[in-house]
Parts: structure tokens; C-alpha cells; sequence
């Protein structure tokens, strides 16, 4: 084998122990960053007697939601209405790392970075608006003819270290730009880094 082919070969097989020990880039998962196959996790479902009324879209409902939820900077938020058809009030968990699957894949998809949870009156109807955190970078804004459908809670290790950061903590609107870079550092980027790390320990 030539010299320079040799050479190429080790730096090849080099990279590729790296990533599969865990030393190289972070690979982000199905469905982040670029990738636009189906993201991966643990299925989610609504409770029973709880329905979606019409479409997940992004979001329509702006100010006018009965509720909103959630701190992220604005790439990805998205509007539903939940009607409860039971006789008991129910309370709807949404978990953290739950993805919101965009149908059009040049539109980014969404995550929720901490549990939301709501409750919904017996035989009732009501609107909620959810700000979540972009997993794809370099796809389009949500907009409100865009349509999603509940996604697994990711299984992403990167993204589950974030959720762990944040566990616990009291989240307002000055905290989404943080978030929001270490979930693209997850997705986009490589890895989370220490700085990463650190500022989100800090909020």
C-alpha cells in the first residue's frame, strides 16, 4: 500500500475508534442536527380520555392561548387545543426531553427541556402554547402553517445531560438563549462543551 494511502487509512480507523469509544464529536441521533430520519426515545402518549382538537401547528395562538408554557427563545413554538372527555379532571405531563415532531423536514423540530404539566377540567376544552428548544439548527422557524405531531422523549445522551442541569431549576425568558445554544451544541455542534456546562449550572 502506498505511503499516503496508509497514511489516510490510519487517520480513518484513528477517527473512527475515537467516535466509537466515545473520545471523538458526539453523535447527535436520529431526527437532530441534520439527520431526517424519525427521532428516537420512549413513546409518548396522551393520558386516556384526552384528545388532540385539530392540528398541533406552530403557533397560532400567540398571546391568546388560555395557557403558555415553557422558555424557549421563539424558534419552535407550537399551539393545540386538549379536549378532556372525561368526567374527572386531568392532569397532562408533558415530560422533559418530549419532542415535537415537525411533518415538513425543513422546519426544525421541538423539545421541552423540563416537565410542564397541566390540568384540564372534567368535559373541558382549553388552548396552550408551549415555547421549546430548537434540536436543528439549520432548519426554517416554525410558522403557523407548519403541523406536528407528540415524538418520543429523546434518548439522546447529550440532550438527557442537559435536562439533568436543569432539573430542578426556576427557568424564565433570560435563560432561553443559554439553553438554547448548549441544545444546538448538542445537535449541531459536536458535544456539549464546558463552558456549556457551566453556564447552565449557573442559571
Amino acid at each position: 500500500m502506498p505511503a499516503l494511502k496508509r497514511c489516510a487509512f490510519g487517520v480513518s480507523l484513528v477517527l473512527a475508534c475515537l467516535v466509537v469509544a466515545g473520545c471523538g464529536p458526539m453523535l447527535p441521533g436520529p431526527g437532530l442536527g441534520s439527520s431526517t430520519e424519525t427521532p428516537t426515545g420512549t413513546p409518548f402518549a396522551l393520558p386516556g380520555g384526552v384528545t388532540v382538537t385539530g392540528d398541533i401547528t406552530g403557533d397560532m395562538f400567540g398571546d391568546h392561548a388560555d395557557e403558555t408554557w415553557g422558555n424557549g427563545p421563539g424558534w419552535v413554538d407550537v399551539g393545540f387545543t386538549l379536549a378532556n372527555g372525561t368526567t374527572a379532571d386531568v392532569t397532562v405531563e408533558f415530560p422533559a426531553g418530549l419532542i415535537f415532531i415537525a411533518r415538513d423536514v425543513t422546519t426544525q423540530h421541538g423539545m421541552t427541556v423540563q416537565v410542564i404539566a397541566v390540568t384540564l377540567a372534567k368535559s373541558t376544552s382549553r388552548t396552550y402554547r408551549l415555547r421549546l428548544f430548537c434540536v436543528n439548527a439549520h432548519r426554517s422557524v416554525a410558522t403557523s402553517i407548519d403541523k406536528f405531531d407528540f415524538g418520543p422523549v429523546t434518548d439522546s445522551k447529550g440532550l438527557v445531560e442537559i435536562i439533568g442541569l436543569l432539573k430542578g431549576k426556576t427557568l424564565d425568558d433570560s435563560s432561553g438563549d443559554t439553553i438554547q445554544s448548549a441544545v444546538w451544541s448538542v445537535t449541531d455542534r459536536g458535544g456539549l462543551t464546558a463552558a456549556d456546562r457551566q453556564a447552565l449550572r449557573g442559571l
